[in-house]
């Protein structure tokens, strides 16, 4: 566990792995506890009134916010965006946002794989 002063509140996430930086976005980093394919490094936070974050539950414009921060403070390059659950709404605004194609969708283990295999 990790986490950043973003916007007077301090963002949790997990820091997990070494290779190609990989968001995964939920709500929390409780939404991907499945084994995740390794040669990655996973960045899963916990969005604003979620999980281990302090603060209320924000819109996904403003979620989507916290993670450009979390992006920009780690100087990520050549990242991957995964989403699932609540971290749907997130990555539209974030695609939105960054100008990005939108993210993989990865429900459930087998999507999330299929989403890491795929061609960056």
């Amino acid at each position: 566990m990790a986490y950043i002063h973003l916007y007077g509140i301090p963002l949790v996430y997990d820091d997990e792995g070494e290779g190609p930086p990989v968001l995964l976005i939920g709500a929390s980093a409780a939404d991907w506890r499945e084994p995740r394919p390794p040669g990655f490094r996973y960045l899963i936070p916990d969005l604003p009134g979620r999980g281990r974050t302090e603060g209320v539950p924000l819109s996904p414009e403003e979620e989507a916010e916290f993670v450009v921060g979390l992006i920009m403070m780690l100087n990520l390059k050549g990242y991957r965006i995964l989403v699932r659950g609540h971290g749907e709404r997130v990555g539209e605004a974030l695609s939105d946002r960054l100008g990005l194609e939108p993210p993989c969708r990865a429900p459930d283990r087998e999507a999330l794989w299929r989403c890491l295999s795929a061609a960056p």
